[in-house]
């Protein structure tokens, strides 16, 4: 399927060789991306997919093109995520923290120069500070780094934030330099957790309904990164509460779906409030029915053994959509079938 995709991709990028410079964000009205050829809102992983395809392939007019439209477009997914979102999962699809390839730098470096003036190749360099910061760092936990990496990351994360700070105002003036400087702030050694609590609310205050703040913000309230269950359980209850005039009950749901599918704890170890999780999850699928979702009301009733909840998302569940990754470590459509026979 991702083949097919990648062809299309390519056969619009041919038709659209002439294509101007990208225009700034926020500049214009916003828009559908109708015209874009990376930009599919009835998918949020192949409008990502797309983007790569675009940075490999070198096609970095037709990059800039898509992501200019994306962060300025009104449009979202069936997540409730919006275009500027999934511009900034394909920096960190493609730069992964850690795990970034080596060789990373020559095809940002490519990028920059052939489109000098684009944040977009200006954001790259950024991400890619960042994610060389984690190569150093590696996935460790907190606790287990070893004294000279963990010197050389918090020196490479001032660095990048140093860098931030000089970046073009247009660029600053995005969710894509708010979300990476969250995650610096709240991953730098040297930053406390006022200067990362003050950056969140900046953020969440211009964009209350970019849902991969709050994401990042928790992610890193985990143990695994010296937090605590508690500490998270705090955020949830009161980021949920916050938000119930435009999101209901979804938000603890969403909040604690993101903790659970990323590597995360079996449910127990967390401070989950089951009534409120299921009340939540009930509201999550109805305001955004999206195969993740789906996916996560499968696993979860699958670790709760609950027979019909499982049915009934499994039921509504395409399998060849992106809700698999959704599922909690230790549950898998096959087993928990097996499971609850």
């Amino acid at each position: 399927m991702k083949v097919v995709r990648f062809l299309v991709v390519f056969f619009l990028c041919s038709k659209m060789s002439g294509a101007q410079a990208v225009e700034a964000p926020n500049s214009a009205s916003p828009q559908t991306c109708a015209h874009v050829q990376a930009a599919d809102f009835t998918s949020f992983w192949s409008t990502v997919y797309g983007l790569q395809y675009l940075y490999k392939a070198r096609a970095f007019n037709e990059l800039d093109l898509s992501l200019s439209c994306l962060v300025s477009s009104a449009q979202s997914f069936s997540t409730g995520q919006n275009g500027s979102s999934a511009a900034y999962w394909f920096y960190r699809i493609q730069m992964p923290s850690p795990g970034v390839d080596p060789n990373e730098s020559e095809l940002v470096q490519a990028w920059r120069r052939s489109a000098p003036a684009s944040i977009f190749s200006e954001f790259a360099a950024l991400r890619l500070g960042y994610a060389n910061a984690w190569r150093i760092r590696g996935g460790a936990f907190y606790r287990d780094v070893p004294t000279e990496q963990a010197r050389q990351f918090a020196e490479k994360m001032s660095e990048t934030a140093a860098l931030l700070e000089l970046a073009t105002p247009t660029l600053k003036n995005t969710t894509l330099w708010h979300n990476l400087k969250l995650a610096v702030v709240q991953d730098d050694d040297s930053a406390d957790r006022q200067r990362a609590s003050a950056a969140f609310e900046v953020a969440v205050t211009k964009w209350p309904r970019h849902f991969d703040f709050y994401e990042v913000a928790v992610s890193r309230l985990v143990p695994r990164w010296g937090g605590s269950w508690r500490d998270v359980d705090v955020f949830v209850r009161k980021w949920s509460t916050r938000l119930e005039t435009s999101e209901g009950k979804s938000m603890y749901a969403r909040l604690y779906a993101s903790v659970l599918t990323t590597g995360g704890p079996n449910p127990s170890e967390t401070g989950i409030d089951m009534e409120r999780m299921d009340a939540s999850l009930h509201d999550l699928l109805r305001r955004y029915p999206a195969s993740r979702f789906i996916a996560f009301a499968a696993s979860f009733a699958c670790f709760k053994g609950d027979k019909v909840a499982f049915r009934t998302a499994i039921e509504r569940l395409d399998p060849t959509q992106d809700g698999p990754a959704y599922w909690i470590k230790g549950t898998a459509p096959t087993s928990c079938a097996q499971k609850l026979s």
